[in-house]
C-alpha cells in the first residue's frame, strides 16, 4: 500500500502552489474550527474532519495539501480562483465555501445543545423557559431557531470566542443561564477541560438537546466544481466505506 503524503502548502510571494491532478488542496479554518479541523502551536494537523480526509485518500496516489488561512482569507481564494482541486467541508445552509459541490453522502449529522450549570438551579422545560434569559453564543455563528428571539429581544445573548472562559462564567458567576453550543464541539471542549481535581468538570453540567428548536443537520465535504470526476467518485465512495467499516465513528470518538 503506498503512503500517503501529506504536505503543507506554503506560500511564496502570496501564492499558492499551483495544484496538479492528483493533488488535494485540503482548506483547514485557523484557529476557529475545533475538532473539526485542529492545528496546534508546531503546525500539526488533525481533527475530525482531516482525520477523515487522511481516510479518504489513504492508499491512493493522491496528495494532501494544506492549506490553513483563516475563514475569510479562505472564501476570497476560492472565489478568486486561486486554489484548484479543493476540499472542505460544509452544509447545505452554510456560506462559500462550505455550501459548494456538497457530496451526496453526509460525513455525520450535528446538533444544537444547551449547557447548563447545575448549581443555579435553572430547568429547560423548551423555548418558553428562556425567554427573559441571557445565553452565550459564539462569535460568528448563527443559531437557526433561536436568533428569532434574540433579535426581538426576548432572549438576551452575550457573544464570546474561548470556552474555557466560558465554562467559567458559567459556574462562578450567576450572570448567564446556558451556553449554546453544537454537540460535537461541545464535546471535545468538555473532554478538553476535565482534569482530576479540576474546577471544571462535564458533570458540573446539565446538557439539553435543542433539536425540537434548532434542527440538527448533515455535515458534508465541499469540493472543487471542476474537481475531475474521478476523484469525486473516489470521495463519495469511501464516505461510504467509512460509515460501514466503522472508521468514522472511530473518528468521532476521538474527540468526545
Amino acid at each position: 500500500m503506498k503512503k500517503l503524503i501529506i504536505t503543507i502548502v506554503f506560500y511564496f510571494f502570496g501564492h499558492v502552489i499551483p495544484a496538479q491532478a492528483d493533488i488535494i488542496n485540503y482548506l483547514v479554518i485557523e484557529r476557529q474550527a475545533e475538532p473539526f479541523q485542529i492545528q496546534d502551536g508546531k503546525g500539526a494537523h488533525s481533527g475530525i474532519i482531516t482525520d477523515i480526509t487522511r481516510e479518504i485518500f489513504k492508499g491512493s496516489d493522491h496528495q494532501i495539501n494544506i492549506i490553513s488561512q483563516p475563514y475569510k482569507n479562505l472564501q476570497r481564494m476560492v472565489e478568486a480562483g486561486e486554489v484548484n482541486n479543493w476540499l472542505t467541508y460544509g452544509a447545505t445552509d452554510w456560506s462559500a465555501p462550505g455550501n459548494i459541490n456538497l457530496t451526496e453522502n453526509p460525513i455525520f449529522n450535528i446538533r444544537q445543545e444547551l449547557l447548563v450549570p447545575k448549581k443555579f438551579g435553572f430547568q429547560f422545560s423548551g423555548i418558553e423557559s428562556l425567554l427573559g434569559k441571557t445565553l452565550i453564543l459564539i462569535v460568528g455563528f448563527d443559531y437557526p431557531g433561536i436568533d428569532e428571539y434574540i433579535a426581538r429581544g426576548e432572549i438576551n445573548a452575550v457573544r464570546m470566542t474561548q470556552y474555557k472562559k466560558i465554562f467559567m462564567e458559567l459556574l462562578f458567576r450567576d450572570r448567564f443561564t446556558g451556553y449554546l453550543e453544537l454537540n460535537t464541539r461541545l464535546d471535545y471542549q468538555l473532554m478538553q477541560v476535565e482534569k482530576p481535581g479540576g474546577r471544571i468538570m462535564p458533570e458540573d453540567f446539565y446538557r439539553y438537546d435543542l433539536s425540537a428548536i434548532s434542527p440538527g443537520y448533515d455535515i458534508y465535504f465541499a469540493r472543487d466544481p471542476r474537481m475531475p470526476n474521478d476523484i469525486q467518485t473516489l470521495i463519495e465512495n469511501r464516505i461510504v466505506e467509512l460509515h460501514q467499516d466503522g472508521t468514522i465513528e472511530q473518528i468521532l470518538d476521538r474527540y468526545r
